[in-house]
């Protein structure tokens, strides 16, 4: 029997899945994040399924090529879904941040200097408030653009003929 013969390209983005996977499982371990919710047990499956894909790109099996497509459509389906979520919590976040600012002025400060404390916050707030519509928009196209680009280049890539026909079983 023919040994197949694997390109660079397939062999990079084989390596990667193995990367990629194997560093989210990692992060998921060390941080001590619990497998709670559905985004952890998407990022947890994902990243388990992304390892064992890219083993077997490595060993040319066809249904790890179309694994490693359908992961990347899921997981744009998935960002566009969660992103905007993730960023209004950022911002809602922030704000809770300002708030709990705003008390400890109220009361770990004296009187006296209340105001000018107060006055502070009140301007940097300002500040922010006129940028939070350029931070959402950027937390937005980097969530969202550099997934989704990432996605459509490894789709690409597996939808090509030559790669295809490394992929022939």
């Amino acid at each position: 029997m023919e040994e197949k013969k694997r390109s660079t390209g397939v062999t990079v983005f084989g390596w990667l899945f193995i990367i990629g996977g194997a560093w989210s499982i990692l992060t998921l371990i060390i941080l001590g994040r619990t497998i709670k919710g559905t985004g952890n047990i998407y990022y947890f499956i994902s990243s388990s399924l992304s390892f064992i894909c890219g083993i077997y790109i490595l060993k040319l099996r066809s249904w790890a090529k179309q694994l490693a497509i359908i992961l990347c459509l899921v997981s744009v389906i998935f960002i566009i879904i969660v992103m905007p979520g993730v960023v209004n919590d950022a911002v809602k976040n922030f704000y809770k941040q300002e708030d709990i600012k705003r008390q400890v002025i109220l009361e770990k400060i004296k009187p006296e200097y209340q105001k000018e404390a107060l006055e502070s916050l009140k301007q940097k707030r300002a500040e922010i408030d006129k940028s939070i519509p350029t931070v959402k928009r950027t937390m937005f196209l980097m969530g969202i653009g550099i997934p989704v680009a990432r996605a459509l280049i490894v789709i690409y890539f597996f939808t090509r003929p030559k790669v295809k026909e490394q992929f022939m079983e």
